[in-house]
């Protein structure tokens, strides 16, 4: 079942505080470490799109407002096309009226990982290519099609 923009706009987040300023981060580390639930911690509404689930229950446990695409079945990101239906929500959920006046439905927006979103995107890509005639995008000798990992990026042509 791939994921729609109503399905997300039925699941329904909880509590309410205004927004601060925009602010942009980048958290880097070793896989495991806590990055995603560090950067879901506190009271404030969070949008939290995981492309790796395993976060999922230590996020509701570290933020029990926080609202998280990608962690169940009915969620799940496992295309290109709905890592692009997650961010869409996102877009439109942060630029939308609330009933309380404010703009934005969510305090702070949490995305889980880079790296894997670009792998998932690359994988797609390289698998239509090869379907299509095409040829295997450069890459290290012997790493397989469709199996990309970041250090794979430079030679994505």
């Amino acid at each position: 079942m791939a994921l729609s923009l109503e399905a997300l706009d039925n699941l329904q987040p909880v509590g309410a505080r205004e927004p601060t300023r925009s602010r942009h981060v980048a958290v880097i580390g070793s896989s495991g470490v806590g990055k995603t639930t560090w950067a879901a911690k506190g009271p404030e509404r969070v949008l939290v799109i995981l492309t790796e689930p395993q976060a999922g229950g230590r996020i509701r446990d570290s933020n029990p407002n926080a609202f998280v695409i990608g962690d169940t079945h009915e969620t799940a990101i496992r295309t290109r096309d709905d890592i692009k239906v997650a961010l869409q929500y996102a877009m439109r959920q942060q630029t939308s009226m609330q009933p309380d006046g404010r703009v934005g439905r969510y305090d702070r927006i949490v995305l889980d990982s880079a790296t894997e979103m670009i792998r998932m995107i690359a994988d797609e890509i390289d698998k239509e290519a090869l379907a299509g005639g095409g040829e295997q995008s450069k890459r290290e000798p012997g790493a397989p099609a469709g199996q990309w990992s970041h250090t794979h990026w430079g030679n994505f042509e």
